[in-house]
């Protein structure tokens, strides 16, 4: 027993403690290695997590902001405005419309009076509407009288600017009035086929005149706007919206505009030239989007009032 006692407490040879300390080392090595490798792991694993919630943010925020553009488009549609499908041009000066023809009411009188450029053509007249234009002679060319349309047929145009609308606000079928614009956009592709033709919007009156007036109103004029953006889709031809040159943060034109709540003075007529000024690519202008639904065409009642 005291032998086997002796043997136990008896000093370990120096090989043999080398022997264990490089056993504890290779163990304590080993471990190092296993507990770095374990938060190489864990980093991985918390990089792939956050990855996948940026890309589920980033997919979060594109789906969002597409939504947003959808209602934003949506929006346009119902209101009758649309943002334009490319920035502004750089603009041009006023030589740019010499081949240019402006189609209008006493709107565009004004405009020619106060802006417009002295080279343009103008078939415009006081209670032109889209009727008229086609049955009364109110154009004053080469010595004879003559309806827009015939007028149309003596001369070819580089440009066609139409704003027509005021005077057609009181009619019982508005759906007329965008098919009659149809066939006047029609006419000049066949009198003058190489034309970029402009659709312009119809402008707003101020906000005192559409609380006061049943027909020249404003929630009337963007839903003629709606019909015209509808037709320029169809016709692939330029929908110009000046009315965001002049319009105010509510939609109306601003009191400082006008004399008469409805036409334009001289300033603001400057900042409808400037606007047609920079905006000239007719084909980035064709309206992608369908307005939104009407009231079916019907027999066109005669116009109630006429405003210019």
């Amino acid at each position: 027993m005291n032998s086997q006692k002796n043997f136990h407490k008896r000093p370990l040879s120096p090989k043999v403690r080398r022997h264990r300390r490089k056993r504890r080392l290779v163990l304590a090595g080993i471990a190092v290695l296993l507990a770095a490798l374990v938060v190489v792991l864990v980093l991985l694993i918390r990089g792939c997590t956050t990855g996948g919630s940026g890309n589920g943010s980033s997919a979060a925020t594109t789906a969002s902001t597409t939504a947003s553009t959808t209602a934003a488009t949506t929006t346009a549609a119902t209101t009758g405005t649309t943002a334009p499908t490319t920035p502004p041009d750089a603009g041009v000066d006023d030589s740019y419309f010499d081949d240019a023809c402006f189609i209008g009411d006493s709107r565009t009188e004004a405009f020619m009076l106060y802006a417009g450029p002295a080279n343009a053509t103008y078939f415009a007249s006081k209670g032109l509407s889209i009727s008229k234009v086609f049955s009364d002679k109110t154009v004053e060319l080469d010595g004879q009288a003559l309806s827009v349309s015939d007028a149309l047929g003596k001369r070819q145009f580089g440009k066609v600017y139409i704003m027509l609308g005021l005077n057609e606000l009181g009619w019982a079928y508005p759906q007329i009035f965008a098919d009659r614009v149809g066939d006047l956009v029609d006419r000049i592709q066949e009198t003058s086929p190489e034309a970029q033709i402009f659709v312009q919007s119809i402008l707003p009156v101020t906000q005192t005149k559409s609380e006061g007036d049943q027909y020249i109103n404003n929630p009337r004029i963007l839903q003629y706007n709606e019909l015209l953006q509808e037709l320029c889709r169809e016709k692939q031809v330029a929908y110009l919206n000046v009315r965001e040159a002049v319009e105010d943060e509510n939609g109306c034109l601003p009191d400082e505009a006008t004399s008469d709540e409805v036409h334009l003075n001289k300033t603001y007529c400057l900042k409808w030239l400037d606007y047609l000024k920079t905006h000239t690519d007719a084909a980035a202008y064709v309206p992608t989007q369908a307005a939104a639904e009407t009231t079916p065409a019907a027999e066109s009642a005669a116009p109630t009032q006429n405003a210019g």
